[in-house]
């Protein structure tokens, strides 16, 4: 271990290749910057109703790690991996509303 060093956690990577969230919530531990977005299973950005992340799960697991990092929505508009076939704009307000509902929960 570096002291100090920490990862970028993205679930989307994960997901888009089936990975369920408890396997991936071990990783928060070694995290510092989180980024969101919708995903599932083969798709790396997805509108939200597709979306298979427990966002609200996520943030209760954040807390549960202390996590004090940041927390990024990151939509991009790219030809790669279909990145160009959702709304980014409409597609972040969405689940920036769904992360600030969920979090005065979690």
């Amino acid at each position: 271990m570096v002291p100090g060093l920490t990862l970028t956690l993205d679930y989307t990577h994960f997901t888009y290749q089936g990975l369920p969230d408890d396997a991936i919530e071990p990783l928060l531990a070694h995290a510092s910057h989180f980024h969101a977005r919708a995903a599932c299973r083969g798709k790396l950005q997805a509108p939200l109703k597709q979306n298979t992340i427990d966002y609200r799960r996520v943030l209760r697991a954040m807390k549960g790690a202390n996590y004090s990092g940041f927390v990024v929505l990151e939509y991009v508009w790219v030809d790669w991996m279909g990145c160009n076939e959702v709304d980014n704009l409409s597609e972040t307000i969405l689940l920036r509303d769904l992360l600030c509902s969920s979090a005065r929960d979690a």
